[in-house]
């Protein structure tokens, strides 16, 4: 995954979203878009958007400090999460494969990124949900996948976004659980998962849970 131009804007309103949302006065607002602007020009294009919207959530802290304005949206969302998890249980009971129905609840719920879509509606996750079922999946890949479990020793589960972590608990419930460690983000970043997140969910009762030691929008690897 590269940067590229069109990539800019995306960063520029994601800065700006998160120090509306953290009631940052136009001082600190100013600030802090300077730093971001900064940042922006001296990009490597090379890098992944995660590493660069790393850079600019850390601009942006510059003004917020340790203040989290995606908060109350992370605990939202875990909450409508873990209240449409009965209701898709139930759903599943007709599926004939457990494992690709939650493979595809799991990739459908990473529809809740309020870094891509600020103003996500939780009818847009339902409708998600539901399409993400009657849609097939690559047979080939699901089968080279459920190999993949099987015969690792070791699996390492990246974590994205809050309420997103309720249906990776859901589809990790299908795995070797001795053999899964969960990764969520070091800090507070947009509504990525935290471990505040992962004991919210109850991954963290069911397997493991680390962070990644950053507060980048993504796991950055490379160093």
């Amino acid at each position: 995954m590269k940067t590229y131009y069109e990539c800019l804007p995306c960063f520029v309103r994601q800065a700006l979203t998160s120090l509306k949302r953290s009631g940052a006065s136009d001082e600190r607002t100013q600030e802090a878009m300077r730093a971001v602007f900064r940042e922006l020009a001296s990009l490597d294009y090379e890098a992944t958007p995660p590493e660069i919207a790393g850079g600019v959530y850390d601009a942006v802290g510059g003004a917020i400090g340790s203040y989290d304005p995606y908060a109350r949206d992370k605990a939202l969302h875990n909450d409508f999460a873990l209240a449409l998890l009965p209701h898709m249980q139930k759903r599943l009971r007709s599926e004939a494969d457990r494992f690709e129905a939650k493979i595809k609840l799991a990739i459908a719920a990473n529809i809740i990124d309020l870094g891509k879509d600020a103003g996500l509606r939780k009818s847009d996750v339902q409708n998600c949900f539901d399409r993400a079922l009657e849609t097939p999946v690559d047979q080939s890949a699901l089968s080279s996948l459920r190999t993949a479990v099987h015969e690792a020793d070791t699996i390492l589960y990246l974590c994205d976004n809050a309420g997103e972590i309720v249906f990776d608990r859901f589809l990790i419930e299908e795995m070797p659980h001795t053999k899964v460690k969960a990764v969520v983000r070091g800090c507070p970043v947009i509504n990525d998962a935290t471990l505040q997140d992962a004991r919210c969910s109850g991954l963290a009762d069911l397997v493991k849970v680390i962070t990644n030691g950053s507060g980048a929008p993504g796991t950055v690897l490379r160093t």
